[in-house]
């Protein structure tokens, strides 16, 4: 007689296997994208690496089309000028702190941005608080329910100081443009145009806060995108200039033929300056600032060049490859300012290396 523990086996693998094909079978019009194929019931949970996915995005893109899908639990359908001149004397004068000059400038200018904040030369403020909170390591929130006395909890003395350096990080440059404002001074920001000549509910104010705090500092377990994305765009801009130094000499012709050594470019100058406005495009394309969009899931039902692509399915657009795709960029991997340049330049990198996020 067969044992009750293997027919109950038999039984939960066949319930699995018929919810799957019930899943997999829903009656379509069109197909999905073309991808490699999965197995039952994970698809193509294992095809995906762990790390730099965008180059097995682009290896399928080469493989099955511009458009390609995996499959698992979801469908995945993977498609100023004072704050520069500031971080300049800054790299004159000490070099040797390159990485945290460049992070204070990001920091400065989302700042104003978002705060009309100035930041002030040396120790600021509100840059150190934001760095203090930074640096606090990330414990899931499940953790904050173990009791003080349970083995290894000490953390939670941490968590509580890091609880209060982030309330501070939010309330103080938020009640800073509130004071600015009632005395008539407050820069044009993201938050004083919601706050000035609003009466805003709790609700309200929690929201500007919050979602003003998140644009320069850590959300989560994550680097605010606004902070990263301009850093990295200033790294690779100095590494561009180490590996090719016959463009940094071209750019350097440029700004000395139009502006001269007695003083630094404007705004006002770039459209004379049409070498180095080549130079900061070919840097946003050389090496995308972020190589995968962040994903956006479908609504509903929709169809795109032919496929099928369902409700609840994840939009993952490769930037990287959108950025060096030979057949839209000549010699992509190599940095050339000059593709930008003449009666028939290449495709703006601005079209995809920001995402496609709702702006």
């Amino acid at each position: 007689m067969l044992d009750l523990k293997y027919l109950d086996a038999v039984i939960g693998s066949f319930a699995v296997f018929s919810v799957y094909r019930l899943m997999t079978l829903e009656k379509r019009a069109l197909p999905l994208p073309p991808g490699p194929r999965g197995w039952p019931i994970i698809g193509n949970l294992l095809d995906v690496p762990p790390k730099e996915e965008w180059f097995t995005f682009a290896k399928w893109g080469d493989t099955y089309g511009k458009i390609a899908s995996v499959t698992g639990v979801l469908s995945i359908i993977v498609l100023n000028e004072l704050e520069t001149h500031r971080f300049l004397k800054q790299l004159l004068s000490r070099p040797a702190e390159f990485s945290d000059h460049i992070r204070k400038t990001a920091g400065a200018i989302i700042l104003r941005i978002s705060h009309g904040y100035e930041v002030g030369e040396g120790q600021d403020p509100f840059v150190t608080l934001a760095d203090k909170h930074n640096t606090f390591p990330y414990r899931p929130q499940s953790t904050q329910y173990l009791p003080d006395w349970f083995p290894g909890a000490s953390f939670k003395k941490t968590a509580k100081e890091w609880s209060s350096t982030l309330k501070e990080m939010v309330d103080l440059p938020y009640d800073y443009v509130k004071k600015q404002i009632v005395s008539g001074t407050a820069e044009p920001s993201y938050v004083s145009k919601l706050v000035e000549g609003q009466s805003l509910t709790a609700e309200q104010e929690f929201e500007i806060k919050w979602s003003s705090a998140s644009l320069y500092s850590v959300s989560d377990f994550c680097l605010s995108h606004s902070v990263v994305q301009t850093v990295s765009a200033i790294y690779s801009f100095f590494k561009a200039m180490s590996l090719y130094p016959e463009v940094q000499a071209k750019a350097q012709a440029e700004l000395d033929a139009v502006i001269g050594n007695d003083c630094l470019p404007s705004f006002e100058n770039r459209d004379h300056l049409p070498y180095m406005q080549a130079v900061t495009l070919e840097t946003l394309r050389w090496f995308s600032v972020v190589p995968t969009s962040v994903p956006h899931r479908v609504t509903e039902d929709n169809v795109f060049k032919g496929y099928f692509i369902p409700k609840g399915a994840l939009v993952l657009s490769n930037l990287w490859q959108m950025n060096h795709d030979p057949e839209v960029y000549h010699d992509p991997m190599s940095f050339k300012p000059e593709r930008f340049l003449g009666p028939k330049p290449e495709l703006d990198p601005r079209e995809a290396c920001f995402g496609f996020a709702r702006r």
